[in-house]
């Protein structure tokens, strides 16, 4: 896939490719997926036209179905291609960049077709320092 678009308040001009696969195994009870992204983003406002960064990301899932329930484990990583050596709001013995990693386990239940549980837990790691931790829980209703 290929995308060609703007941030039209931030004034920053994109341009995104994408390639991906998915392989379904045992029936399609195990599923294992891969994604590569290149992003290049170009800052409208720098007067010179210089501000480029180049991220890329990689992404890598797992899906297993046992009877009537999902587990889903996935990792990312994102090089952000950011150099903030020359911000002076980093200090010098901070990293200068804000790559991500990121981890995810999660389950869902189905109770029935149109009804089931999810939960899950997932960790980003920021090299500045600013990830997180998120938990979420839910139940979803479909009603036709």
């Amino acid at each position: 896939a290929l995308a060609d678009q703007g941030d039209r308040e931030g004034k920053k001009k994109y341009s995104t490719w994408k390639v991906g696969g998915q392989l379904r195994l045992a029936g399609g009870a195990h599923k294992l997926a891969l994604q590569y992204e290149g992003t290049e983003q170009k800052d409208e406002t720098d007067p010179a036209k210089t501000k480029t960064t180049k991220p890329t990301f990689v992404f890598a899932g797992y899906q297993g179905t046992f009877g009537k329930s999902t587990f889903v484990a996935q990792f990312g990583l994102n090089e952000s291609d950011m150099d903030l050596k020359d911000d002076p709001t980093t200090p010098e013995d901070e990293s200068k960049t804000k790559d991500t990693t990121y981890y995810a386990l999660g389950a869902i239940y189905k109770f029935s077709k149109n009804t089931r549980m999810f939960g899950g837990y997932r960790v980003s790691d920021i090299d500045d320092d600013s990830g997180q931790s998120v938990v979420s829980i839910g139940m979803r209703k479909d009603f036709k």
